[in-house]
């Protein structure tokens, strides 16, 4: 399946629902972006951004009615097959401090904290939440 920047604008505000959640020409560009590889799945998507020898994982979009049923994960899983065909040797991505069901997913999948970014997600209600950085060396052998 794939989805129109627009389509992919309202999943990712319903899965982001609490702020940070991108616009539809957010979406556009990306979509353009000759760096960058969009993952579909049925009840979510994944941005990679390839820039060799590193790819960061800029989001992973999962329906709520459809999380915590290993969607997640297996788009991550994509995305790692994915830099590693490209002889990518490092992957990064952010995740926010509170989202402890992603810290886990990343941290199954090896992916460790190299630092922290304070305040930089901005929730609807003025509130704010550290990023944590997390980086995974890939084995491209």
């Amino acid at each position: 399946m794939t989805r129109t920047a627009a389509q992919m604008a309202e999943l990712h505000a319903r899965a982001f629902n609490q702020g940070g959640a991108w616009t539809r020409k957010d979406f556009e560009e990306l979509l353009v972006a000759r760096n960058m590889t969009i993952s579909h799945h049925d009840h979510g998507f994944a941005v990679l951004r390839i820039v060799p020898p590193e790819a960061e994982i800029l989001t992973i979009a999962i329906d709520p009615n459809h999380q915590g049923k290993g969607h997640g994960k297996a788009l991550l899983y994509r995305l790692i097959s994915i830099a590693k065909e490209a002889q990518i040797k490092e992957i990064f991505l952010e995740v926010d401090n509170k989202n402890s069901i992603g810290r886990a997913l990343y941290t199954s999948f090896g992916f460790n904290e190299i630092g922290f970014r304070k305040g930089y997600y901005q929730y609807k209600n003025g509130k704010c939440s550290d990023a944590i950085m997390l980086a995974k060396t890939l084995d491209t052998n």
